[in-house]
């Protein structure tokens, strides 16, 4: 009891703030058996103190969460967890893991440049791959690069997410720039920046190149490991401005993630309102038949909605 047996004593009683947003990150994430992810929380407003977070996991099965938010992928199928303060609010927030055979995407990628709009040198400040959301793959790093690059402008300045400073190098064709994403990621396209001063140097600007995904780590161009992403010759998207991003998204086919009805990257209830729309003859925007067909009969039907639904449940 806070009242104490004394007269005339002042007992002050605070009222807690209130918690206004809880978040996990990352939202939703793909993980082989075995794989293994430290979803992180957060919370503000950041004043408030002593808050303990509760993860929960809603398939065991599928995915394993510890006290401290370290997943373990233990099973096929897909698992909502869940974070949740039950001792000061009733927040929650969740991370989809979706638990494959195997992942698809790329883990290392290899940019070949063939060709710049005109000029003896090639620069730009930072190159970003983009998941399947469109968002920057974070960390991206450095592995190597052919090339003789320009006294404090090499390669690696290419993912220090720092625009201020920039890869510069003489160009002779072609040059190769190795990095890795830290894991397989399915990527919808990706980012080139120019450098601080490229509308005084709009030559230097990549012309004709190509994109490649591995998951076997090498610096040999021309291994078999290797699959082209995506290739743009006599491009003069870049233009002559400084510190500007320019995005360029895949036109190629992305790889098929079983369930991943409406093709977005992540497999939930969107995706089984698509399928039901398309079993009844509804047109859907960006449907795609392969990821529907989960027996592999080359038939898309009720049979596959129950697959979707029962691999959800589980």
């Amino acid at each position: 009891m806070t009242l104490g047996a004394t007269s005339y004593t002042p007992y002050d009683f605070y009222i807690p703030h209130a918690l206004e947003t809880l978040t996990v990150n990352p939202q939703s994430t793909m993980l082989e058996v075995g794989g293994e992810v430290q979803l992180e929380a957060s919370y503000t407003p950041a004043a408030i103190q002593n808050v303990s977070f509760q993860w929960t996991s809603t398939n065991e099965e599928v995915a394993t969460v510890d006290e401290n938010g370290h997943v373990v992928a233990v099973g096929l199928g897909q698992a909502d967890i869940i974070l949740s303060v039950p001792n000061y609010s009733t927040m929650r927030d969740t991370c989809t893991v979706t638990v494959l055979q195997e992942i698809p995407g790329h883990r290392y990628y290899m940019l070949a440049i063939d060709e710049t709009i005109d000029g003896s040198t090639i620069q730009f400040c930072e190159f970003d791959l983009l998941d399947a959301s469109g968002n920057e793959v974070k960390p991206l790093t450095f592995i190597s690069a052919t090339g003789t690059y320009i006294k404090d402008h090499d390669a690696g300045d290419l993912f220090d997410d720092d625009i201020y400073t920039k890869y510069c190098a003489e160009f002779v064709p072609t040059l190769y720039i190795y990095m890795d994403a830290g894991q397989r990621v399915t990527l919808s396209g990706y980012r080139i920046t120019t450098a601080k001063d490229t509308a005084s140097y709009h030559g230097s600007n990549p012309k004709t190149w190509s994109l490649f995904g591995s998951n076997t780590k090498s610096v040999v161009p021309d291994d078999s490991a290797w699959e082209l992403l995506d290739r743009r010759e006599n491009d003069t998207t870049l233009g002559a401005t400084n510190y500007t991003p320019y995005d360029f998204y895949f036109t190629s086919p992305q790889p098929v993630i079983p369930g991943d009805v409406n093709g977005d990257g992540e497999i939930n209830a969107l995706d089984y309102e698509a399928m039901r729309r398309h079993i009844v003859g509804l047109d859907v925007e960006n449907f795609v038949p392969e990821a529907a067909d989960l027996n592999g009969d080359g038939k898309v039907n009720a049979q596959d909605l129950v697959e979707l639904i029962n691999a959800r449940n589980h």
